[in-house]
C-alpha cells in the first residue's frame, strides 16, 4: 500500500497552474486515502478515471504555458508527461485483464510515478517560472 505523501505544490505564480496544482493535490491525496480504507472497486476506478482526466487536461495547460514562457526543457517535460500517460495506460490496461488489483496499480502509480515528476520535473519549471517573474 502507498505511503502517505504530502501532495503540496509551490506556487508558481500562475493562477491558473496554481488552481489547477491545488486541485490535483486535493485529488491526490483523496484518493490516497481511499487506498488506506475499505472502499468499494467501482468507487475507487471512478476516482481514478477523474483524476486521469483532470491530469491529462493539466498536462496540456502547463505544456502551453511553458511555450509561452519559451521553457528550454519543453519537449523533456513534454516527453515525461507522455510517458506518465503511457504507463498509466499500461497499469489500467493490466487491471482490466485482471493481472494487478487497482489497489496496488494506484499505490505503484502514485509512488513511482506522480510523486517523482511533483518532486523533481515540476520543481525545475516552477523555479523557472519563478526565475522570468523576477526578472
Amino acid at each position: 500500500m502507498a505511503s502517505h505523501h504530502s501532495w503540496h505544490f509551490h506556487p508558481s505564480g500562475h493562477p491558473l497552474l496554481d488552481h489547477q496544482h491545488q486541485e490535483l493535490a486535493r485529488e491526490l491525496a483523496h484518493l490516497e486515502g481511499l487506498l488506506h480504507g475499505s472502499v468499494d472497486e467501482a468507487l475507487l476506478l471512478a476516482q481514478l478515471t477523474r483524476l486521469d482526466h483532470q491530469t491529462r487536461a493539466h498536462f496540456r495547460c502547463e505544456e502551453q504555458l511553458m511555450a509561452e514562457q519559451h521553457y528550454p526543457q519543453l519537449a523533456a517535460h513534454r516527453q515525461q508527461h507522455q510517458r506518465i500517460e503511457q504507463q498509466a495506460d499500461a497499469l489500467l490496461r493490466q487491471y482490466h485483464q485482471g493481472q494487478v488489483s487497482l489497489a496496488v496499480l494506484m499505490s505503484h502509480f502514485l509512488q513511482e510515478v506522480a510523486a517523482p515528476h511533483v518532486r523533481e520535473d515540476d520543481a525545475d519549471l516552477l523555479r523557472y517560472l519563478q526565475a522570468r517573474a523576477r526578472g
